[in-house]
């Protein structure tokens, strides 16, 4: 590969794009990776393959990146989807205990009760 210049001028950006996309599209220098069992899963995963039988042993690693990228995504989508569940969870929670009459101050006073010297309780 050799090294280009920055285009100083519209003619040259013309001869340099398409320098370019001449040597990108040249199959033998396509980075290819080995695939473990957990990469051939992500691309299952995001839809790439439709079973592990299908997938190659090598991909480019443009592939694999996107899968990685969408796998990610698709993490991140998952926990903050269970984060406001859970958050939900908590609020409902608190509002019974309240109507309980429960509260953390009336729990805390009756921990530090128990903690007295004199306490017959044990904690």
């Amino acid at each position: 590969m050799r090294h280009l210049v920055r285009p100083k001028s519209i003619s040259q950006l013309s001869v340099w794009s398409r320098c370019q996309s001449q040597e990108s599209s040249a199959p033998s220098s396509i980075p290819k990776s080995k695939l473990s069992n957990y990469s051939k899963r992500v691309l299952v995963w995001t839809k790439r393959y439709p079973n592990l039988e299908s997938v190659p042993d090598n991909v480019p690693a443009s592939v694999m990146s996107r899968a990685y990228d969408r796998f990610r995504w698709k993490l991140a989508m998952i926990g903050m989807g269970l984060t406001i569940l859970g958050s939900i969870g908590m609020v409902i929670s608190g509002k019974r205990a309240a109507a309980r009459g429960e509260s953390t101050l009336k729990k805390g006073l009756a921990w530090h009760e128990e903690l007295k010297p004199g306490s017959t309780k044990s904690i």
